[in-house]
């Protein structure tokens, strides 16, 4: 709480097994996503109740990794790592609050290709509405990290940032 400082579990167990990010939607809702296993997914959670509701699970999405809100659009977007392994490429999903629709606003290659990106991490939305992410790389392909631009209209991709001092774990 903002005013008194304390802290309290709005939800916990179940399906948020081993959750990597969270927003907040223009209704006040959160939006959590969560990696594990047979329980990889993007959950809304209601702070008041605990509730925690399922919007997409493991067969939509292989690595669902950040999540951001478009305040002024009402648009939550999520990163899909993608699972190369089984062919999945990596995405960039766009959840409609007022349809309750997914659509997909772009997919990298399937293959291990870099274009338009290679593996989606952590993202945000700017005053202009664009989602700004991490493409994490891979030194496999000898790619570098880039943190890039994407608009989520014309489905551009503009390159902010590459290499040093972003780096891939080894």
């Amino acid at each position: 709480d903002r005013e008194t400082g304390d802290i309290r579990t709005v939800a916990s167990g179940g399906s948020l097994t081993h959750p990597l990010g969270i927003t907040t939607g223009r209704s006040g809702k959160l939006y959590v996503t969560n990696f594990q296993s047979d329980k990889n997914g993007v959950f809304e959670v209601n702070a008041s109740t605990g509730s925690v509701i399922p919007l997409l699970n493991q067969s939509a999405v292989a690595f669902p990794y950040g999540v951001a809100a478009d305040l002024e659009s009402g648009a939550i977007y999520v990163s899909d790592g993608g699972d190369f392994r089984e062919g999945r490429p990596s995405t960039l999903l766009r959840f409609d609050q007022e349809s309750e629709l997914w659509t997909t606003v772009l997919a990298g290659p399937a293959s291990g290709g870099i274009e338009p990106f290679y593996s989606l991490r952590d993202i945000a939305v700017d005053l202009d509405g664009s989602v700004i992410a991490i493409d994490a790389g891979t030194r496999v392909f000898d790619v570098p990290p880039r943190l890039l631009r994407i608009d989520p209209i014309t489905r551009s991709v503009n390159t902010l940032h590459s290499g040093e001092p972003l780096h891939t774990p080894a």
